[in-house]
């Protein structure tokens, strides 16, 4: 742990209760805190399962409004990364790795006060999570892990299989041209380009495409996409050689039909893991509680066990 994530604990520690003094941090609504050198938001539902927000800019919208079924049972924190606004930008641009972010999870954790956490993330908020449960195993009492990045391990076969499957299908070959053109460098851009590409993560797009832009209320980020990308090249997470680490009783689950957070990539995390549990979901694509409304079901029975 180096000096700078030492003092950024010791500061939000000393700082919360003058900080947040007549505020409950697990109220419903938006909360920031800050942790000596940037501020981090994040946003609770109605009962406490963390959601770790995908770190390349995305913003929670997409979580918090498809994973409203739980609200009544769970109180959910959505926890935004730095970069994604409206928490904070790193003064050094190196710091938007997933390996910082997992630190951030820890600083939550300890601002917050928890001794373990329920922790859920979906594709590469499911690499984040996962990694933070590798590098503090006893912090972590069960870990959901939604159509995850599995960070160090090669899904490209995959993607390939699919593009080559998918590019004469006329309800996939537009947004496959765009995938191999994809560049963002606006936020408007960007999200020209999500709505673009958007069918090539469902099993079927036609019917379930317009329910989750219908979800995506937040504007993308494009400085945290293209930030964390290159930040993950520098400083590359290898979660595929640590999964003995971890101890929580986990869930993943994957929608067969998912041509970058695979099946594959999905047996090779189960396999790793002695306390997990893997649901492959059929006629799924990256997006499975959207196509099959089982998948909550099997998310709360495991997180209410």
């Amino acid at each position: 742990m180096s000096a700078s994530f030492r003092a950024a604990i010791a500061y939000t520690i000393s700082t919360r209760e003058s900080t947040h003094l007549d505020t409950d941090p697990l109220s419903p609504g938006l909360h920031s805190f800050s942790t000596g050198y940037k501020n981090l938001t994040y946003g609770t539902g109605p009962s406490l399962v963390i959601c770790q927000v995908p770190g390349w800019g995305i913003g929670p919208s997409y979580l918090s409004n498809g994973l409203a079924p739980l609200h009544d049972s769970f109180k959910i924190l959505y926890f935004t990364p730095r970069g994604t606004p409206p928490s904070n930008r790193p003064l050094d641009t190196l710091e938007m790795s997933s390996k910082h972010m997992v630190d951030d999870l820890e600083i939550l954790r300890q601002y917050l006060k928890l001794g373990s956490m329920l922790l859920l993330g979906h594709s590469n908020g499911g690499s984040i999570a996962l990694g933070y449960a590798q590098q503090y195993p006893s912090h972590v009492d069960k870990l959901v892990l939604l159509d995850h990045e599995l960070q160090g391990f090669d899904d490209s076969a995959t993607y390939i299989e699919f593009a080559m499957k998918r590019k004469d299908d006329p309800m996939y070959s537009a947004a496959l041209e765009r995938l191999q053109t994809f560049k963002a460098d606006t936020d408007e851009k960007m999200q020209d380009e999500l709505n673009g590409i958007l069918p090539f993560y469902f099993a079927n797009p036609t019917k379930f495409g317009a329910r989750m832009l219908e979800t995506m209320q937040n504007m993308p980020s494009s400085w945290a996409l293209n930030h964390q990308r290159a930040a993950d090249r520098k400083r590359p997470t290898y979660l595929v050689d640590d999964l003995d680490n971890v101890t929580a009783k986990t869930l993943i689950v994957v929608g067969r039909e998912d041509p970058f957070c695979s099946v594959k990539a999905a047996e090779k995390a189960h396999a790793g893991m002695a306390t997990s549990k893997l649901v492959v979901l059929e006629d799924c694509g990256h997006f499975a509680w959207i196509e099959n409304e089982e998948c909550l079901d099997v998310v709360s029975r495991v997180l209410r066990e």
